[in-house]
């Protein structure tokens, strides 16, 4: 420890202990070090008196367990569905987790928390780190009683970099946040509205991209939102060059953003994925405004805003600045459409955050979206070229957010029917094609092709609906029996992928549909083929005689599709 960090560590020490709390109130002082040399970080809880557990406000799946190892003599981390905590044998006022390797998997709903970078920097996420619970021997505090300072400190030759400071060491006197705290050597870019680490060992073209799309993207969304952020953003691009498949993830928190790029197959991938590495960070940007998009007091059942206010106007946005042509854009909304059709035979829009599909509030939020440009454009009578759809701010009540769009009295009407849950699937299904037919776009039927197979019903309608070339909904005929899928196991991840007993679609197609005609005695249940690099077409044929399931299709005007 040097003499600085020392003289600072001295009279935070002294500030802490030389406080005076109230009865009602536990304050604990965070210090995160990064170990020289290593990729282990020192994490310490000093508390103001001895706890005997302490709860986290975040569930990260297995990075506590994986990645943290407790020197609190016996403390016991527990893992629960909702919940992670740490209980003290004897109660405690210190505690200490070292932190070790890397961790930079992505987690679904959740931040990573560790970016690594290409010349092994790295920023880690704090608000994995943060309490929402201290017991002590004779209370329970909940955050509004905790009081927390923080302490980063960096033991190598680089330095800290967070809340757009620099230094060896930084201290807060607020405390842990949901924010990214970066510890290296790459110095931060000053784009004037927004600072960015952006990784120097990433792919050329990735770097060449962001370069040119993060301030034209801050310029778009200033003017669609009509507001400048409050505060200036911090924007973290990583690359972690490793043998394993391509993937990438983003999220915002406060007023940083953060994308993260994994697996060396980035480096030759520019063609196939440059509008998809576009469309990531547009997402992730629009999120920059979030203090401005909701007043309301539902959050989870109004996250389809949210992020699909974010996916509608990610392929907005690149329409807008000329990356994608008008065909693309619509093509993407128009997908969206499809999709949210499809959901609505189970779930109405207010409850798709409790759906078993995570893309489900991406789907049904980015066609809402949609249709309030629909609404807004047919009002104003604009054509594309001359149209800027403005963001509305959504109260706790949706229904002024479409009438700010000019959503008519029967346009509420129906609304109201799709969100409240009420009416069944069928009718939500055909409310939801009427009010889109309202603004040119209609759900024509077309013959329709019936699929046979041993496997459950419900399970190939599925199968059939997002792979099997249909573009809409599936009925159920009148013989349809929803019997077990006799064996024949199929399960989609968040990017709706087939896979079947572990093999991917993606990766190992022929494997996989040789594992369904194996199991479901068929000798020709599947064929894939590969579209753009990410979208699969399949053929069903020659599949036994059972449960018959119906897909029908609802056609776009005007090409479209």
């Amino acid at each position: 420890m040097n003499k600085y960090t020392l003289v600072l560590f001295m009279l935070f020490t002294y500030g802490f202990h030389g406080s005076s709390l109230a009865d009602e109130t536990i304050k604990y002082r965070t210090t995160i070090n990064k170990l020289k040399n290593t990729n282990q970080w020192q994490v310490t809880y000093e508390f103001s008196k001895p706890v005997s557990k302490i709860v986290f406000l975040t569930n990260p799946r297995d990075y506590r367990k994986n990645t943290w190892k407790i020197d609190s003599s016996g403390a016991v981390l527990k893992i629960f569905p909702a919940k992670q905590e740490i209980t003290f044998k004897e109660p405690t006022d210190l505690v200490n987790i070292l932190v070790t390797g890397k961790y930079n998997t992505m987690l679904n709903r959740n931040y990573t928390p560790i970016l690594d970078f290409s010349d092994n920097s790295a920023a880690i996420f704090l608000g994995h780190f943060v309490l929402s619970n201290v017991e002590s021997e004779d209370n329970v505090y909940n955050s509004e009683f905790i009081k927390n300072e923080l302490l980063l400190i960096n033991s190598n030759t680089s330095y800290v970099y967070y809340n757009n400071e620099i230094g060896k060491n930084i201290f807060s006197s607020s405390g842990l946040s949901n924010k990214y705290a970066y510890f290296g050597d790459m110095e931060p870019m000053s784009g004037g509205k927004y600072s960015v680490i952006l990784d120097s060992g990433a792919p050329r073209w990735i770097r060449k991209a962001y370069l040119d799309a993060i301030p034209k993207l801050i310029s778009y969304y200033e003017s669609s939102f009509r507001n400048s952020l409050a505060s200036k953003p911090d924007i973290f691009i990583s690359y972690e060059h490793s043998e394993v498949s391509p993937s990438s993830d983003g999220g915002v928190s406060e007023n940083q953003l953060a994308i993260n790029f994994v697996g060396e197959s980035w480096e030759g991938s520019e063609k196939s994925n440059l509008i998809n590495i576009l469309y990531l960070l547009s997402h992730e940007v629009f999120h920059l405004w979030n203090d401005y998009l909701v007043n309301s007091k539902n959050d989870k059942q109004n996250i389809w805003y949210k992020e699909g206010g974010g996916d509608y106007f990610a392929a907005r946005s690149l329409y807008d600045l000329n990356y994608i042509s008008e065909e693309k854009y619509i093509n993407i909304v128009s997908n969206y459409v499809r999709k949210c059709g499809d959901l609505l035979y189970e779930s109405p829009i207010s409850d798709m955050h409790r759906h078993r599909s995570s893309k489900a509030i991406y789907y049904c939020g980015s066609s809402m979206w949609y249709l309030a440009y629909l609404m807004d454009k047919a009002n104003n009578s604009l054509s594309n070229e001359d149209y800027s759809l403005d963001v509305h701010e959504l109260s706790d009540n949706y229904n002024s957010f479409f009438i700010g769009y000019g959503a008519s009295v029967d346009d509420i009407d129906m609304l109201n029917l799709l969100f409240d849950g009420k009416n069944i699937g069928k009718d939500r299904q055909l409310i939801y094609e009427k009010i889109f037919s309202r603004y040119g776009v209609s759900f024509n039927k077309i013959p329709t092709r019936s699929y046979q197979t041993k496997i459950g019903g419900l399970a190939l309608a599925h199968i059939m609906n997002d792979k099997c070339g249909r573009i809409g909904f599936w009925r159920e005929h009148d013989d349809f029996k929803t019997e077990a899928m006799s064996g024949c196991r199929y399960f989609q991840d968040e990017f709706q992928v087939i896979s079947i007993d572990g093999h991917s679609l993606i990766t190992e197609g022929e494997k996989a549909y040789r594992v369904l005609n194996k199991k479901c005695g068929s000798k020709k249940a599947i064929k894939i083929g590969l579209i753009d690099g990410m979208d699969f077409s399949l053929e069903c044929d020659a599949i036994p005689k059972e449960s018959p399931v119906f897909i029908s299709e609802p056609i776009l005007p005007d090409g479209h599709l």
